[in-house]
């Protein structure tokens, strides 16, 4: 037992919770664990924190890792495509942001061989990023590489067709397609401007024996959200470059037997609810409602399939309830 994190090791606090933890990465000052129970909310949590604010550190079994290009874990390299989520190794420093802009500070970093667990990737600033929610439920942001926007070589046109309100589909054509770099693959990242990029998808465009591309959307595989769709041209050329070429936008909508209510007022729950901080299922319960109860609501909105009231709580923060 000492105060050296290491990778492996076990953290503890010497406190009224005698909490302990496992630590997955260390970074300098600061050190990644993972544990459950923290708050005694029975669930798992990953969190980055300085390393002076646990108390010690017991070695069982610390993990020697060796950080070098025969892991079995490699890094993707500048040229390679990353997945949508997953595990990113890093092979150099990165920098974690608190938003998706290089001119914003960096909070804390991972080094050569340390690896984070992803939820999204998306394109921003002249970057492509990936991102986490932290412990503290904070979303954090950190930029893999940079997009080579080449204006004057390649070339694509975008079309928006068959974009059908019945099934909440559309297909994208790609034509004109040229980049003295050659083409290896038609990327589309296509999201609806609805809660930002959160509902991102990178798709890779089927070549046609015209030698258009074309790729297939469903508002079902983007939480089910209508309205503006950004759809955006990527090549990845010969040699692994990502390269921007342009973009579109497109209006998507969806006919549904929709659920009326009045915009604001006093509904009654006939069965328990929960309470959500935002309007989506996948949101933490804060509280509920059980049959019986009322709730004074003055907004009504649609979000993944669901309507939803909302309203201020004392707090003045705002609450979310899905009603159908």
């Amino acid at each position: 037992v000492d105060n050296t994190p290491a990778l492996g090791s076990v953290a503890w606090y010497d406190n009224q919770y005698q909490h302990v933890a496992w630590v997955s990465n260390v970074m300098g000052d600061y050190i990644e664990l993972e544990e459950y129970n923290w708050h005694d909310d029975h669930i798992y949590h990953r969190q980055v924190v300085n390393k002076n604010t646990v108390t010690g550190f017991i070695h069982f079994k610390d993990i020697n890792r060796v950080v070098d290009d025969s892991s079995n874990h490699p890094s993707p390299s500048v040229d390679q495509e990353v997945p949508e989520s997953g595990v990113y190794y890093f092979k150099g420093r990165a920098s974690i942001k608190s938003e998706p802009k290089m001119s914003s500070p960096e909070l804390a970093y991972y080094d050569a061989g340390q690896s984070v667990n992803y939820d999204r990737k998306l394109i921003a600033d002249g970057h492509e990023w990936i991102s986490y929610l932290s412990y503290a439920g904070n979303r954090r942001y950190i930029p893999i590489r940079e997009i080579v926007n080449v204006t004057s070589s390649p070339t694509g046109t975008i079309r928006i067709v068959n974009n059908d309100s019945e099934t909440g589909t559309f297909d994208i054509i790609v034509s004109n397609v040229s980049d003295v770099n050659g083409v290896q693959k038609v990327s589309l990242p296509t999201w609806s401007e609805i809660d930002g990029q959160d509902d991102i998808i990178w798709y890779t465009a089927t070549r046609q024996s015209d030698g258009t591309y074309r790729q297939h959307v469903n508002v079902s595989d983007h939480k089910n959200s209508t309205g503006v769709y950004n759809v955006h041209l990527y090549y990845v050329e010969n040699s692994g470059k990502l390269v921007g070429v342009g973009g579109t936008t497109v209006n998507v909508q969806k006919n549904e037997d929709t659920y009326t209510i009045p915009s604001s007022g006093v509904y009654r729950f006939t069965q328990r609810v929960s309470i959500k901080s935002e309007p989506s299922m996948s949101s933490p319960e804060l509280a509920y409602y059980d049959a019986g109860n009322t709730v004074n609501y003055d907004r009504v909105l649609t979000n993944e399939g669901h309507t939803w009231i909302s309203y201020l709580s004392y707090s003045g923060n705002r609450r979310y309830i899905a009603i159908n």
